[in-house]
């Protein structure tokens, strides 16, 4: 099964290689300079290899990891983690790139 991109305002989201060929023209268009990956532990073994190896870029990537677990996404503790992830790559470059990749559930 086949699913078509869904745009909402300014946003679209992509599913399955779709997602890859956007992101890689994004990358080639926008040319950030560093890109960093927001990873539970685990996303980081199960996710990250398979999403890294799809990426078409020379562009330095930081990994940044957290603690698995619902707990990590009640809003209070999250928005006070972004912030700081948000400033670290705003003081490394004003044209950085941060990505959330985490598990989900499957799709029928």
């Amino acid at each position: 099964m086949k699913f078509d991109p869904i745009a909402s305002g300014n946003s679209i989201v992509y599913f399955e290689n779709e997602g890859y060929t956007a992101l890689n023209s994004y990358l080639k268009e926008e040319k950030p300079s560093k890109i960093f990956v927001l990873v539970d532990s685990n996303t980081l073994q199960d996710c990250l290899p398979i999403f890294l190896a799809k990426l078409e870029t020379e562009i330095v990537i930081e990994t940044i990891e957290i603690e698995p677990g619902e707990s990590f996404t009640d809003m209070f503790p999250f928005h006070s983690f972004f912030r700081r992830v948000i400033r670290h790559a705003i003081l490394s470059t004003r044209s950085s790139l941060i990505t959330l990749l985490r598990l989900g559930t499957p799709l029928p």
